[in-house]
């Protein structure tokens, strides 16, 4: 449960980081790069939803 919430901050400190960049123009999440900005947000926002779905029912069997 200890390593779900450390990833859930981990995720969420990478999504606003990412997002600080795209609001200063530092990025372009429209860009056709290597590695696409977009592409890269909404897998770090994807994986925030299903470390919070795992710690969720994991707090939910401890009840």
């Amino acid at each position: 449960m200890e390593n779900l919430a450390k990833a859930i901050v981990e995720s969420m400190n990478l999504f606003s980081q990412f997002m600080d960049k795209w609001a200063n123009e530092q990025a372009n999440v429209a860009s056709t790069t290597e590695i696409p900005v977009g592409d890269s947000i909404a897998s770090i926002f994807s994986n925030m939803v299903v470390f919070l779905a795992q710690l969720s029912n994991e707090i939910l069997a401890l009840i």
